[in-house]
Order: C-alpha cells, then sequence, then structure tokens
C-alpha cells in the first residue's frame, strides 16, 4: 500500500556529472574558483617557507657578524620603520584585498594614499634616526635606517600589486 517502505532514491550518476555544453556554467566555475584558491595557497605557504629560511639565515648572518650591542641597535631601527611603515598603511592593502565593490579608481586612489603616506613615513624615519636613536638606546640607528627603510620601500610596492591578485583571485 501507500506505508510500504521505500528505500532512498540513490543519486543518478547523470545528475552528478558537470553540465555539457555551453562555456563557463556555474559548476566549471567553482571548479575555477577552487583551482585558483588551491594555487593561492600553494604560493602562500610555498613563499612563507621561503620568507622563513631567508629570515633564519640572515638571523644566522647577523648574530655571526655584527656585535651584540649593534644588534640590539639593528632591532630597535627595525622596530621603528616597521612601526612607522604599518601605521603609514592606513589599511589601503586590506581595503584592497577584501572589497569586491570598489572600482579601479578607488584602486589607483587607495594606491596612491598608500605610496604617498609610506613616502612620508619613510622620509621622517631617514630625517630623525639620529635625533630618536639616543633615546630608545640606539645612538648609531641613523647609520642603519637607510637599509630597512630601502627594503621596506621595495616591500611597499609589492603590497599592492599583491592585493590586487588575490583580489582577482589571480596567483
Amino acid at each position: 500500500g501507500d506505508n510500504a517502505y521505500s528505500p532512498p532514491r540513490t543519486a543518478d550518476p547523470a545528475d552528478a556529472a558537470p553540465p555539457s555544453g555551453g562555456s563557463g556554467s556555474s559548476y566549471q566555475k567553482r571548479g575555477n574558483v577552487a583551482a585558483k584558491a588551491f594555487r593561492g595557497l600553494f604560493w602562500m605557504v610555498s613563499t612563507g617557507v621561503g620568507s622563513r629560511v631567508v629570515s633564519l639565515i640572515s638571523t644566522l648572518l647577523l648574530t655571526r657578524y655584527v656585535l651584540p650591542d649593534d644588534y640590539g641597535e639593528v632591532q630597535n631601527t627595525f622596530i621603528v620603520v616597521w612601526m612607522v611603515d604599518l601605521l603609514s598603511q592606513f589599511s589601503m592593502p586590506q581595503y584592497v584585498a577584501t572589497r569586491a565593490d570598489i572600482t579601479p579608481k578607488h584602486i589607483h586612489h587607495a594606491t596612491i594614499v598608500f605610496h604617498l603616506a609610506g613616502v612620508l613615513g619613510m622620509g621622517l624615519c631617514l630625517l630623525l634616526a639620529g635625533s630618536i636613536g639616543p633615546s630608545l638606546g640606539a645612538p648609531h640607528m641613523a647609520a642603519y635606517m637607510p637599509g630597512f627603510v630601502l627594503a621596506t620601500v621595495f616591500q611597499r610596492l609589492a603590497t599592492m600589486p599583491d592585493r590586487i591578485l588575490v583580489r582577482e583571485l589571480r596567483f
């Protein structure tokens, strides 16, 4: 009768297959996004491991060739440049990477603000290193500042293009 038990219907293999015909189906787009996300994850992990290896080697070289007193000054200089870099970003890279609704004009303006603030911040680091160094226990900070500023400028030049690629899932 009508109350008879019937086993649940198993999925028809034809239902699970991707739709045929027509390019750009929803199924194919999901696969494309997943592949891009996987490539992005691969590159992020690879570059993360690579940067840690470079950091380890540079730390070992610093501890080998830099005197302990100088090492403290180098670290103080790094902290000052890092903080100025962080504060002068105004979260522009995160804004570009996470906001899908912004236009290329917004990205352009965010990039200009990001770079102008960076130039201003790094310029202040160079100008004030001689006067703030002694108060931070690093009387020779001005000697180390140009190298850190140069490295930070190179890093900042790559930041916004990287965030645009992340935004568009282009790895």
